[in-house]
């Protein structure tokens, strides 16, 4: 049972949390009444499908800010992220990249097309845009944590490795870089390896609710390699209060009270998995083994 590579970029949902919190972002960036107004326009017409309505927005306050010398990096980047869940790409990227011409540079930019690129699968220019930005700014971790989750979808685990290390050392308290080491370590199959990065990871606290989660099924699954059924079982107990209906934990869960000779719960996990993916050949060849004693 092979570990599942996790999705850390933002999909058409992810975006859709942006737009969310857009308005709040806007204000931290000190942008004029005039502009947060717009973008919480935009976005109120973006929840409400009104498309078409929320680009003509955009485009009014781009231009009315243009013509007064004013910013448009937030306008550019919010319309960019609207363009790309209408897969209008070519836009999207063009108001990404559009943003690099505005006075003075942020490598932010460069990170922000970066993972749009990643999004679509184009690693290599993704790798390009994560790499010039650390190398604007080379005390920053996160950049090269980007290199790092290009070269994991990739499958570059090793090279993912060499960057997350490199990361490391610029910010060795950052929770988030062991955890994405570990993962990269568990497609290597250096379990040892990967179970120190996972207790680094939890020794150090990791905030957001889905990384506990990944950091539990991770130390879970290296547990239930090495044969620990009972640290396994307490790890993926944690994970699965996290997600009750995260297959492979189910499923690594089940195999673990399997191997620790508790049949009736490993059959209700092998079950609970048929629940949630019926055609899942493990879940159903673990019930048959069962039946089979």
């Amino acid at each position: 049972m092979a570990m599942i590579l996790r999705c850390w970029w933002l999909t058409f949902a992810g975006l859709a949390a942006l737009l969310a919190v857009a308005a709040a972002s806007a204000a931290r960036a000190s942008l004029s009444e005039y502009l947060i107004q717009r973008i919480q326009e935009a976005h109120k017409a973006e929840s409400n499908k009104q498309f078409e309505l929320a680009l003509r927005i955009y485009q009014q306050a781009i231009d009315k800010e243009l013509a007064s010398g004013g910013n448009i990096r937030a306008l550019l980047k919010q319309r960019a992220a609207l363009y790309e869940q209408l897969s209008v790409l070519d836009k999207a990227e063009a108001d990404l990249t559009a943003i690099f011409n505005i006075k003075p540079f942020d490598p932010q930019s460069l990170v922000d097309r970066g993972y749009f690129y990643l999004r679509r699968n184009r690693f290599a220019d993704a790798l390009g845009d994560f790499l010039a930005a650390s190398r604007y700014d080379r005390k920053n971790p996160r950049y090269l944590y980007g290199a790092g989750r290009v070269l994991v979808a990739a499958r570059d685990f090793v090279n993912a490795v060499n960057f997350y290390s490199e990361a490391i050392k610029l910010g060795p308290g950052d929770a988030t870089l062991y955890l994405a080491r570990a993962e990269a370590y568990v497609n290597l199959k250096m379990m040892s390896e990967a179970g120190a990065d996972y207790e680094k990871a939890l020794a150090l606290g990791l905030k957001e609710r889905t990384d506990r989660f990944f950091a539990f099924a991770g130390r879970g699954y290296v547990r239930l390699q090495a044969g620990n059924y009972d640290g396994a079982i307490r790890d993926l107990d944690r994970a699965l209060g996290f997600d009750p209906d995260a297959l492979n934990a189910r499923l690594w869960r089940a195999h673990a009270y399997e191997m620790a000779g508790e049949p009736d719960l490993a059959q209700r996990d092998y079950e609970r998995a048929l629940t949630i993916m019926p055609d899942s050949i493990p879940a159903r060849q673990g019930i048959q083994r069962l039946r089979a004693q």
